[in-house]
């Protein structure tokens, strides 16, 4: 199945595969079991995975046995992220390693514990969010939107900042990842990898991916629904980015995020599939982190 038949092309003379009759959304009662069920199940999930934070090897042992979605997010998780607390903590000290770290556990149990109440079967399958139809076209929208969008947020931010400075408030804080993108040898080269590649790829996977598609509960979903969705998206995807350790920052970072976030929902809908916000996205930081180390 392509992925351009679950959405409703903006450019259907270029979209020759869209079909949105073909397309059945995913609902509660194929894809999940009740919230209580979720909530009864994670508790358990979250001091398990808090237990077996460091056990690499428990990790590679359960795919081996049982090469499940659940258990190869549990090996990812368990890859990186102590990797990236460890080197955080390296860089800005021991409570951001240790934040970073809590954070991990519990996204990482929030997840599998998601997917082990779920019917997988009833999920897309992440090939299906990067269609090779008109793959050149998808990758020059991407490429064209980065400028505009990247002069949007700064913008933004700027705008804040002269917002709250007029209230006697004075952003003395920058953005946590900032200092670890711009930091030098094997730390560095981590973080870079994980900015530059990893978070712009597997974030819009979970937010304007499977995110979005499991809040289309109708087949055709409306403007006014489609709006909805990227709206609680894009909420999330902007408080991910919040710290403890930002302080007032955190709210420009919000705002930008939210909004950038928005550009890759309608991105994403323009074009029928990933292809156009995950390039857009990975230019974002890309060039966000070479400014840091020039």
């Amino acid at each position: 199945m392509s992925v351009s038949k679950g959405y409703n092309c903006f450019f259907p003379s270029i979209q020759t595969n869209c079909n949105k009759e073909n397309y059945k959304a995913p609902t509660h009662e194929t894809t999940t079991t009740s919230f209580q069920s979720f909530s009864t199940a994670f508790p358990e999930e979250l001091a398990s995975f808090a237990k077996d934070t460091f056990r690499l090897d428990l990790a590679v042992r359960k795919v081996y046995e049982n090469p499940s979605v659940p258990n190869a997010i549990d090996l990812a998780a368990k890859c990186v992220g102590p990797l990236l607390a460890i080197s955080s903590a390296m860089v800005l000290g021991p409570a951001f390693g240790v934040y970073l770290l809590a954070m991990n556990i519990f996204f990482g149990a929030v997840v599998i514990t998601y997917l082990k109440n779920t019917n997988l079967e009833a999920l897309p399958n992440p090939k299906e969010f990067f269609s090779k139809d008109n793959l050149l076209w998808k990758i020059g929208i991407g490429i064209a939107a980065w400028f505009p969008l990247s002069v949007l947020e700064q913008r933004l931010e700027i705008l804040i900042t002269w917002i709250f400075g007029l209230m006697g408030i004075v952003f003395n804080q920058g953005q946590d990842v900032a200092l670890l993108l711009s930091s030098g040898g094997l730390l560095g080269a981590i973080w870079i990898i994980y900015g530059c590649i990893i978070a712009p790829v597997t974030e819009e996977l979970l937010f304007r991916g499977y995110s979005e598609k499991l809040f289309e509960k109708e087949n055709n979903p409306s403007f006014s629904q489609k709006f909805m969705t990227a709206l609680k998206t894009n909420a999330v995807f902007g408080a991910i980015h919040m710290s403890p350790f930002q302080g007032w920052f955190n709210i420009p970072i919000f705002v930008a995020t939210f909004v950038m976030g928005m550009a890759f929902s309608l991105l994403r809908e323009a074009t029928g599939d990933l292809w156009a916000p995950t390039i857009c996205h990975t230019m974002n930081n890309t060039v966000a982190t070479i400014a840091l180390r020039i």
